[in-house]
């Protein structure tokens, strides 16, 4: 016999656990809390939902329990009738009396519920953690523990969360007086102004459900217990319910909740899938966050791979667009599984659901907009530790995997794993992302603010063999980073990237070795001038400019490394940078992550650009962003140099979503000249602004001598 672990008692939790139940499987349900409850105190109960219910054998116990909707009715702030509806809106009903039905059912088909039983975690071997130490094995786990899923991180799952501008309060109010109140005869009030609305309708004959909606900047609006008076001014015609509305609620059961939406990469890992609000959180429209939820939940009992249930279950391109699905979005899939509800379901278990209709399933969530999923892979996993044992870690090694709570959660975890493969004592420093300091947006600096201030964590981290740097911006050009190498620290600085760009451009020995022969002539040159068809011509004097190589690695005491790298390049001192950069279609703006589509033209003198050229979009936004900063130092060169990875790919931008990358694979593309402006610390020159420009087809002399000819490295550097 088939066992089951579930973690969570709410709508999809209690609907799988029957429908697998009634499979013949064996069942535990685990709920954190110490009753099986619900919050959100009234649902809109359409159609889908009503055939889910049929399916699982509740319908008729729950809409005993509820109100239908007759009649729709939207008012403006004074009262009037903008809008009627009639027919076909279901039944409003209490959450709590949902569940209460659902978990005697569950009981009656033989679920054992435990109660104070927190699930943090589950394998995808099929285990589900317990808080308590537990460790539950299981042919199947399901993760309905909601949008802060235990189950569903532990896995990680890439996710993808939007935290909506508006939310609301929701209340019920026991006795309504009839001569106040608003909703009558199965009817359902609707009533906006501006950004505030509010909803009331009955769920049973003695209970009113009202919803008060509004954004989340508005402090009065949110305010509970209610503002009486804020909200009287808003809807005047109301003013006398509200008051006797906040005289009956029970306040201190009522919050308001922001509304957030959430889309995860896949559904499932192995033995355990994810469902209901870990899945697919969605604002209340229609009451589909609860309506999808039982949906997916009780297709699962009617599949023997995962993978065919997520193939099935997930929803189609053409159902929705890539983004948070609209309300029509939401009705047309809503009325599609109407027709078609799990043709397995009906088939398999003799129900007299009709199927009048070919299967087309809808699943709240698209992912279109997504080219990648982040995951833990085994190749990532080698690839990683093929870079730390470049750097020379040891067995034994005391090593500090620093991170903030903005990093991407799979660079973190493929440098704990590595390491461990290693044999490294690795630990975590995790910090929070400091706030944004300017109005102005900050990108691809290498420059980490999260250590700032923090003398505890420097101190710590300095007294460590390496630091693995999986910050957001990194690093590489923070203050506090010489003091963390004092002691003879090395660190190693992981780029914002999608694992797979790391796989592509992972260093070698080879690449160590171009970069020290490029290294070894820009040190001892003194002259550099760079130039293009396009119309760049820029003289550099590099007499004593501190020099860098990048082969993408640290092996050595109080050093950095970064990945992806493979470049050389040089911060000119004050005064020596002076000519002209011409931005030619397929040159790269790499802080804004996009190609050039119109010529720049930038003339610089004495290491400033001091004018910014061209009648394109490309032109006006630089000269834009520039001006924002309102800062002299944002203007002056930072460093020069040139690409020397093979590996990398110039084009890589076109083939991956703006978040998946960081885009720093382009700074090192083979033959690039890299001109980039914002601090430069020989020069005593700091700011936050910084602008990287990969230069296609340039030729880079030092001292007379061509290292770079028209975009492709000499013969000895190649």
């Amino acid at each position: 016999m088939k066992h089951a672990e579930i973690a969570g008692a709410g709508f999809a939790g209690l609907v799988a656990a029957i429908a697998l139940a009634d499979r013949g499987w064996t069942v535990r349900v685990h709920e954190k809390t110490p009753f099986v409850r619900a919050e959100g105190f009234g649902l809109s109960m359409q159609e889908n939902m009503l055939k889910v219910l049929e399916a699982v054998g509740v319908r008729e116990e729950v809409v005993r329990g509820g109100q239908p909707i007759r009649q729709r009715l939207v008012l403006d702030a004074q009262g009037r009738t903008i809008m009627t509806s009639g027919g076909g809106f279901g039944w409003r009903i209490s959450r709590s009396h949902i569940i209460s039905a659902l978990l005697e059912r569950a009981k009656r088909a033989g679920v054992e519920v435990e109660t104070e039983s927190r699930a943090v975690g589950a394998e995808a071997s099929g285990e589900l953690l317990i808080a308590n130490g537990r460790r539950l094995k299981a042919d199947l786990v399901v993760g309905a523990d909601g949008i802060h899923s235990a189950v569903r991180d532990s896995l990680g799952i890439h996710l993808q969360r939007r935290t909506r501008p508006d939310g609301a309060m929701r209340v019920l109010v026991p006795r309504p007086a009839s001569t106040l109140d608003p909703s009558k005869d199965g009817t359902t009030r609707e009533s906006w102004s501006g950004q505030r609305r509010f909803i009331v309708s009955r769920t049973r004959p003695d209970e009113l459900y009202v919803a008060m909606s509004c954004r989340a900047s508005d402090v009065a609006g949110r305010s509970v217990p209610l503002d009486v008076a804020s909200w009287s001014q808003t809807f005047p015609e109301q003013a006398e319910f509200f008051a006797w509305m906040n005289g009956e609620a029970d306040w201190s059961a009522v919050r308001w909740v922001r509304f957030e939406t959430l889309r995860l990469a896949r559904w499932h890992a192995g033995r355990v899938a994810i469902v209901g609000d870990a899945a697919h959180a969605m604002p209340p429209d229609l009451g589909q966050g609860a309506g999808c939820a039982m949906m997916n939940a009780l297709s699962l009992a009617c599949y023997e791979d995962l993978s065919e249930w997520e193939k099935h279950e997930r929803p189609p391109p053409s159902i929705l667009s890539a983004g948070q699905p609209s309300t029509g979005g939401r009705r047309a899939c809503r009325d599609r599984f109407v027709r078609s509800l799990s043709r397995q379901w009906a088939e398999s278990n003799g129900c007299t659901i009709a199927i009048s209709a070919p299967r087309a399933t809808f699943r709240p969530d698209t992912w279109r907009s997504e080219m990648l999923v982040e995951r833990i892979e085994g190749k990532w996993i080698e690839a990683f530790r093929d870079v730390f044992q470049l750097c020379a870690v040891k067995p034994g090694e005391v090593v500090a995997i620093l991170s903030e709570t903005q990093s991407r959660k799979v660079l973190v975890e493929l440098s704990e794993l590595a390491l461990h493969q290693l044999g490294a004592r690795a630990f975590h420093v995790q910090l929070v992302s400091p706030p944004v300091a300017s109005g102005v947006p900050v990108r691809s600096t290498g420059t980490s603010l999260a250590v700032a201030g923090l003398e505890p964590v420097i101190q710590a981290l300095a007294a460590t063999g390496m630091v693995v740097d999986c910050t957001v911006e990194g690093m590489l050009h923070a203050a506090e980073l010489p003091r963390i190498l004092a002691g003879g620290t090395r660190l190693m600085m992981i780029s914002n990237e999608h694992p797979e760009v790391l796989e592509r451009t992972k260093p070698t020995p080879e690449l160590r070795e171009r970069v020290r022969r490029g290294m070894q002539i820009l040190g001892s040159a003194k002259h550099m001038r760079v130039t293009s068809a396009a119309g760049t011509d820029l003289d550099v004097h590099i007499d004593g400019a501190p020099a860098r190589g990048a082969p993408g690695f640290v092996n050595e005491p109080g050093k950095v490394g970064y990945w992806p790298a493979g470049l050389c390049l040089c911060f000119p001192r004050p005064g020596s940078v002076n000519g002209t950069v011409v931005l030619a279609p397929g040159d790269v703006n790499l802080t804004f992550k996009r190609y050039i589509e119109s010529p720049v033209r930038m003339v610089i003198e004495n290491d400033y650009v001091t004018k910014i050229e061209g009648e394109g979009l490309d032109a006006a936004l630089l000269r834009s962003y520039y001006e924002a900063w309102r800062d002299r130092e944002a203007y002056a060169t930072s460093h020069v140099g040139w690409g020397m990875n093979l590996d990398a790919c110039a084009e890589s931008m076109m083939m991956y979503d703006r978040k998946d990358i960081n885009g720093t694979e382009l700074r090192a593309f083979a033959g690039n000249f890299l001109y980039s402006t914002g601090a430069n610390e020989s020069a005593k020159r700091f700011t936050a602004c910084h602008f990287d420009f990969p230069l296609r087809d340039c030729s880079v002399e030092l001292d007379g001598k061509k290292v770079v000819d028209r975009g492709r490295l000499s013969a000895e550097l190649a």
